[in-house]
């Protein structure tokens, strides 16, 4: 259930760019994930062949995952011509399992996941080592009071 969650909530996050930039809090976003989970990072089509295969009763898992190369909208999940999104919700024999995410959630945009190692952090250490001032250590007298 923890993917199902984690993956509600990036959804989410996308859900929630998208309306700042409808109400011109912001010009543009980016939602960055980071995991440690490998089958999030494995391609769309092959998760979903499987997920189905072992998924008969509900489709809880496969709503909200966040595989690579999933695109919003596919041929799954279609724009709702009404609503003008697509809407991703939970459904009924899920609904006891949602831990507090109750709403469905109505993707206005077009997205692809595109899921990349990110290996090297050396770029970004010097960079911080560079920007960091040195200071001297202060020392205060352990007897005194503060």
């Amino acid at each position: 259930m923890a993917y199902n969650y984690k993956c509600y909530d990036a959804w989410y996050d996308v859900w929630r760019l998208e309306n700042f930039i409808g109400c011109e809090n912001i010009d543009k976003g980016f939602a960055i994930w980071l995991t440690n989970i490998e089958s999030l990072t494995k391609d769309w089509d092959k998760v979903k062949k499987s997920l189905r295969k072992i998924q008969i009763k509900n489709q809880i898992i496969i709503i909200f995952f966040i595989s690579n190369n999933r695109k919003i909208p596919d041929d799954d999940y279609r724009l709702d011509p009404k609503e003008g999104c697509v809407k991703l919700e939970w459904d009924k024999a899920s609904s006891k399992e949602m831990n507090g995410r109750k709403n469905g959630i109505c993707i206005k945009g077009s997205y692809e996941i595109s899921w990349d190692e990110y290996k090297d952090l050396s770029n970004e250490k010097k960079i911080l080592t560079i920007k960091v001032p040195i200071r001297k250590t202060q020392t205060r007298n352990l007897n005194m009071p503060y």
